[in-house]
């Protein structure tokens, strides 16, 4: 197991939120993000929103990593990057944004140890989404996402156990992969047993 160190990131987004709340327009929140974050490049989207595989409209948000210099690269529309400087929303952003952050982390962890470029070659999301990195990432995720709405150790696992649901209205991966593999499946075991493993692990 990877557990992403995302601690000197929280450390960052909190010294520049005063800075964001500031901004006026998102290209001097996207300079400040790219200031403060030298590992990671911010960019904006050509498009606001996309549809995807199951014809649902959602908002720009993607990230990758570069493997030639493990950068991370987060790719995001404008209303995320508006959301910034955005009283009620900054919180949601930042969130939002260490997810995907601890997500790509995990991928940079993988190909260091490996000493190799990890290179998921799919043909398609089913492909895509049954790949052992993605599943450990995605898993972590989910983890993650339970745990910042809130909930503690305890009740994250009980739902995790109990009510998938509630982690589907939390943590739309859940959902992704419950409607990719319709029937029980590897998968899904394996994405649920990451989570919960993540759970265990990450700190109260």
């Amino acid at each position: 197991m990877i557990i992403p160190n995302l601690a000197p990131y929280k450390e960052k987004f909190n010294a520049i939120k005063p800075v964001l709340k500031k901004c006026d327009n998102i290209f001097n929140v996207i300079d400040s993000l790219n200031f403060t974050f030298k590992d990671i490049v911010w960019r904006l989207s050509e498009v606001e929103v996309q549809v995807d595989s199951y014809g649902y409209i959602t908002e720009i948000l993607d990230a990758g990593l570069n493997p030639e210099d493990l950068k991370i690269h987060i790719t995001c529309g404008i209303n995320f990057y508006e959301s910034f400087y955005d009283k009620e929303e900054q919180d949601r952003a930042i969130k939002t944004s260490l997810s995907m952050i601890g997500h790509e982390l995990i991928h940079r962890e993988q190909t260091i140890k490996r000493k190799k470029n990890i290179e998921i070659k799919a043909d398609g999301i089913k492909e895509y989404l049954s790949s052992p990195h993605e599943l450990m990432a995605y898993g972590y995720q989910i983890a993650q996402e339970l745990r910042d709405f809130g909930y503690s150790k305890h009740k994250a696992l009980n739902l995790m156990k109990f009510n998938h649901k509630a982690v589907e209205d939390i943590s739309c991966i859940l959902g992704v992969y419950k409607m990719t593999f319709t029937k029980p499946s590897q998968q899904l075991k394996k994405l649920l047993k990451h989570a919960n493993l993540y759970l265990e692990a990450l700190d109260d």
